[in-house]
């Protein structure tokens, strides 16, 4: 091989390394970014409500976003991006277990509160007992459909 083409080979395999490299930097968060990306995990979780309706995924988040700081602090930093990884994802569960707690609460008062009044049911279709078809009777009107006509 001439060494004008052993210098190119060395020039494409190193920018080729090079490349590599920065993909692989490119793909990676750093773990100081990954604790404060659990730190607002964790204030939108609490924000939720997560303290009562979640309150164990809301302490295991705490506890590794605090590990995770340590292991920072240590160099670890490999252990530390984990750590912080885990935090989120559990702060993020505990804001949606709080979330869905919450809108069960919600339905379940709204259906017993619907069950003790007049809403409409299979059996009448309507408010009041009316069904709205034809030929029979709102309340306020003098029969016939009921619908505005006055018959």
């Amino acid at each position: 091989m001439t060494r004008i083409a052993q210098g190119s080979l060395s020039r494409a395999g190193f920018a080729g390394a090079a490349l590599l490299a920065l993909a692989a930097c490119a793909g990676t968060v750093q773990p100081a970014a990954e604790l404060g990306a659990s730190r607002e995990a964790i204030a939108a979780a609490e924000r939720a409500g997560a303290m009562e309706h979640a309150p164990v995924e809301l302490q295991s988040a705490r506890t590794k976003l605090a590990a995770a700081e340590r292991e920072l602090q240590d160099g670890n930093e490999g252990r530390a991006q984990i750590l912080a990884e885990q935090a989120r994802v559990d702060a993020e569960f505990a804001g949606v277990r709080s979330q869905r707690d919450i809108a069960q609460r919600a339905e379940s008062s709204i259906r017993s509160s619907l069950s003790g009044s007049s809403a409409p049911t299979p059996d009448t279709g309507a408010i009041g007992g009316a069904t709205g078809s034809a030929g029979s009777t709102l309340p306020g009107t003098r029969g016939g459909t009921g619908w505005g006509t006055g018959q």
